[in-house]
């Protein structure tokens, strides 16, 4: 094929971590793009099972694909391997049990070659639900933003739309390497410790309605670690996002209540999934007691819009802020008894 557009080289950084199942699919996926112009870095990090034979496998067959081995690490720190061993023009993060469209690496290159971009955003699909979309389109086809509109995508990020995964962002080799300190300091996995400082940093910015990443739901079991990793993350990530938001000059009163409504609600969600896990009950009233505490969300308590929260997202934030946790386990529990005398409750109180 002859190219007619920037010929970049990309840096696909894929993590593996006992994903034999998948992990074929998803090198071979890379490999039959209909652009070459790539190197693959896996980090195989201490898989179990047969992946790290795959992936070495796979290295044998073509000299593109570097693979290394190391003992087993949170995904921040794997990432953060992948990124320094890269030296491609862009950066893509895959996941070793997901896969591209053959078309994905084309499709960024005549987007380079068209409008000079630093980040690139793209859809995705599950792989898993007949190829559905995620969400509704963020924004138009080919929206571009710069520091002049750049508090769209912010905005974005604050009404809760699909800007949180990592996966569906290419990122020029500038900015990745300015981010890095920042993001190392985080000391958190999720991907929004790297998608906040990517959009802040990058000067062009173009979105594309084109879901060409498939993703997997694997099941996750969860701990009493995991649940409240989630949670130490979320607080991070909002304490970044409330400082990007000052700097864009977006802390007035509309914009902290969507901040805070989002923050709320996730959290909300969080004790949800905490309430009827299978974490031993002493361990989940101790839980509750520690997202009561924290500065953020007793700050939201006051900034949200309480209009904006359901009869039992609301029963939920009067017992956490009356420290009833039993309560708090059997409504999420949903007791019936307990749900309908709650709800009577909440009917008397004007102001919860």
């Amino acid at each position: 094929m002859r190219y007619t557009m920037d010929f970049s080289l990309f840096s696909i950084l894929i993590s593996v971590y006992n994903m034999e199942k998948y992990i074929g699919k998803c090198i071979y996926s890379v490999l039959e793009q209909t652009y070459p112009n790539f190197e693959v870095i896996i980090i195989d990090a201490g898989s179990t099972d047969d992946s790290g034979k795959i992936c070495d496998r796979y290295a044998q067959l073509d000299d593109r694909i570097k693979v290394y081995h190391q003992a087993r690490q949170g995904i921040g720190k794997v990432r953060r391997n992948a990124v320094e061993r890269a030296c491609g023009d862009y950066y893509l993060f895959l996941n070793g049990n997901d896969y591209w469209e053959c078309d994905l690496l084309e499709t960024l290159s005549r987007t380079i070659w068209n409008y000079n971009c630093d980040l690139m955003i793209f859809n995705d699909k599950n792989a898993g639900a007949e190829g559905k979309v995620s969400g509704n389109p963020i924004f138009e086809d080919g929206s571009l933003f710069d520091r002049y509109n750049k508090s769209r995508i912010f905005e974005a990020i604050l009404n809760g739309n699909q800007l949180n995964k990592l996966h569906t962002f290419a990122v020029k080799n500038t900015i990745i390497h300015s981010s890095d300190k920042q993001i190392s300091q985080m000391k958190m996995d999720g991907d929004h410790a790297y998608i906040l400082p990517f959009i802040f940093k990058a000067n062009r910015i173009i979105y594309l309605d084109k879901p060409m990443y498939n993703y997997r739901v694997l099941p996750q079991r969860m701990t009493k670690k995991v649940y409240f990793n989630r949670i130490s993350d979320t607080v991070k990530v909002h304490k970044l996002l409330l400082r990007y938001l000052e700097l864009l000059n977006m802390c007035d009163k509309k914009h902290l209540e969507q901040f805070y409504n989002s923050f709320m609600k996730l959290v909300l969600g969080y004790i949800s999934e905490l309430s009827i896990s299978r974490i031993n009950y002493i361990q989940k009233r101790k839980m509750l007691n520690k997202i009561q505490n924290i500065s953020l969300y007793q700050n939201g308590t006051v900034y949200m819009d309480k209009s904006a929260f359901t009869a039992n997202e609301k029963i939920l934030l009067y017992l956490m802020k009356q420290k009833y946790y039993d309560l708090v386990i059997l409504n999420e529990q949903k007791n019936k008894i307990v749900y309908f005398l709650l709800y009577k409750i909440y009917k008397k109180i004007e102001d919860i």
